[in-house]
């Protein structure tokens, strides 16, 4: 929500979206363990009264609970949950600064129609043809670009993207090489995604453009 609204915002600042979601996670973050403590019936308090016997009683349920035998609530310490609740919440503030911080990095920004431009996938092409897209989009030849194979994988492709303003004063074409990653002899068998690599750019006109998106 906060990396939507920095986005309508037209925030261009990379260090501008993180303070601006470091400000609003902190004020959510604060306004949470108020509302609680103004719910909370006269003589009791929202943290030591509510959620130190909840953790324990949850812990102690995951840890020790038998088949059909209710489990007692852990014995820990009220330092320890604190700290632990303390850490969830940093590492929450992080991530919420990170994501519009990541957002507005990677979305170009158009000043003559104050916006963000929009990206628009146009294809996936195997990942053979790596040198041949390259050069058929750095040329633009059209009959280049309709030989290229395309492919639906998963893994291993290359996309082809297109960035666009509303005004249609800017346009970029780029391609991004996405490949998996192969499986470690002592970790999982399972394969995982690399970070997607941009392997070329190049800005574009209005009119090739919309060539682009038509072939």
């Amino acid at each position: 929500m906060i990396a939507a609204g920095v986005e309508s915002a037209k925030c261009r600042s990379s260090l501008a979206a993180g303070v601006i979601s470091a400000v609003w996670t902190c004020i959510g973050l604060a306004a949470i363990p108020l509302g609680a403590e103004l719910l909370m019936p006269d003589g009791t308090h929202f943290l030591p009264d509510e959620v130190v016997p909840f953790v324990r009683h949850m812990v102690g349920s995951m840890i020790n609970m038998e088949w059909l035998e209710e489990a007692a609530p852990m014995n820990i310490p009220e330092w320890v949950i604190y700290g632990a609740l303390g850490l969830t919440v940093l590492l929450g503030l992080v991530a919420a600064i990170l994501k519009p911080v990541e957002k507005v990095a990677s979305l170009p920004f158009c000043e003559a129609c104050d916006k963000h431009m929009k990206k628009n996938a146009l294809s996936n092409l195997s990942p053979v043809c790596a040198s041949e897209a390259i050069a058929a989009f750095q040329s633009l030849d059209s009959g280049a670009i309709a030989r290229l194979p395309y492919c639906d994988f998963t893994f291993n492709y290359v996309a082809v993207e297109l960035w666009s303003c509303r005004c249609r004063s800017q346009n970029y074409l780029e391609l991004w090489g996405n490949a998996e990653k192969a499986p470690s002899d002592d970790g999982p068998s399972v394969r995982k995604a690399k970070d997607p690599v941009r392997i070329f750019s190049r800005s574009v006109t209005a009119d090739q453009a919309k060539s682009l998106q038509r072939a």
